[in-house]
């Protein structure tokens, strides 16, 4: 997740979100997962032995919640995912975690940093398998993806496209970006550990105005279509200014311009992406808007989605900021997750 303020976003977006309308999310028993510290960018799988459901979360080193279902009751793990596992960058260095079962193993991609390029621009993406999802069990030997560093993307916030030979996708695919110019995907070895061609990432979708407000991407394959789901806007209720004190950070002022959802779809993994209006997401600021803020739900973003028999369908996940705390100094983020109906063929929330 990229950290800048922004003052515009997509063509049409304002009005589309004043009009629409989203049910709440699910509700959750007993405490909803969520904190300052604990819930952006969820990372959601259900283990296949057991059935049980892991929520992995940014900050910590990757703080972990588990629950038998979605609608909880939900824990929060006493261990972080990596607690057992320094590397080089240190303690509480790394998040966006991206969660995948793949040939009987599990596969945690997650961000990192180099410490050598700019703040804003010096992004990593680390690699890490188990075979039960634990927090402590990950192997994290195979270290950092080697994708060259271009001033055109950040290599942040990871999600994979496993093959879809059938499809004709012989390679799987690793999706990541943060502005600049947006998002982009590069080919993985067949062990998902390795980038056999490290400068070789298609660039999918941009956002040409303003910051260029784009990031947080997920994949999904889905009856016949490659879905591009995106977070759009301010993220968090931050100044962009490093040194300034926290006490003077602030949202937007318009809703239209914090976190929302939002899709393309192409008949290619790694090319044509448009929206529902026909528009190109690469080159024509295109993106329709799934889920924005609605009631008391604001900036909800960090999204992924996850076919799951509990509902019958595929859930959408995200996280977002109870609105009438959002003022708060310690604004907490929350866990939510609605189900997708894909019947138009665009993906629309609705009620379980």
């Amino acid at each position: 997740m990229h950290r800048q303020t922004f003052t515009t976003t997509f063509l049409g977006v304002l009005a589309t979100l004043t009009a629409a309308s989203w049910p709440n999310p699910e509700a959750i028993q007993g405490t909803i997962p969520g904190s300052i510290n604990s819930t952006l960018d969820p990372g959601l799988i259900r283990r296949k032995s057991d059935g049980k459901l892991f929520l992995y979360t940014t900050p910590n080193d990757l703080t972990v919640f588990t629950s038998s279902s979605l609608y909880g009751p939900w824990t929060e793990e006493p261990n972080t995912a990596l607690y057992n596992h320094g590397d080089a960058l240190g303690p509480g260095n790394h998040g966006a975690p991206s969660l995948h079962h793949v040939d009987d193993l599990y596969y945690l991609f997650y961000n990192g940093h180099d410490g050598v390029h700019e703040s804003n621009h010096d992004g990593l993406i680390g690699v890490a398998t188990s075979s039960t999802l634990e927090p402590g069990s990950w192997d994290i030997s195979a270290g950092y993806l080697g994708i060259t560093w271009m001033e055109k993307y950040n290599i942040l916030d990871p999600t994979l496209l496993p093959k879809n030979e059938s499809r004709g996708q012989q390679s799987h695919l690793l999706g990541f970006g943060s502005y600049r110019n947006g998002i982009f995907n590069i080919p993985l070895s067949d062990d998902l550990l390795d980038v056999p061609a490290p400068n070789g990432g298609n660039n999918l979708a941009y956002n040409s105005t303003g910051r260029h407000d784009i990031e947080g991407s997920y994949q999904f394959y889905h009856n016949g279509w490659y879905y591009l789901f995106f977070s759009s806007g301010e993220c968090c209720k931050r100044s962009g200014e490093a040194d300034q004190d926290a006490s003077q950070w602030h949202w937007p002022e318009n809703a239209g311009n914090v976190y929302k959802v939002m899709v393309c779809r192409s008949e290619e993994p790694r090319e044509g992406f448009v929206d529902r209006e026909g528009r190109s997401c690469l080159d024509g600021n295109g993106g329709t808007l799934v889920l924005g803020t609605h009631g008391n739900v604001w900036a909800p973003g960090g999204q992924g989605a996850l076919v799951d028999e509990e509902v019958g369908g595929v859930v959408l996940y995200y996280h977002y900021v109870v609105a009438d705390q959002r003022d708060e100094q310690d604004v907490p983020y929350r866990f939510g997750w609605n189900k997708l109906d894909f019947s138009s063929g665009w993906p629309a929330v609705v009620s379980v």
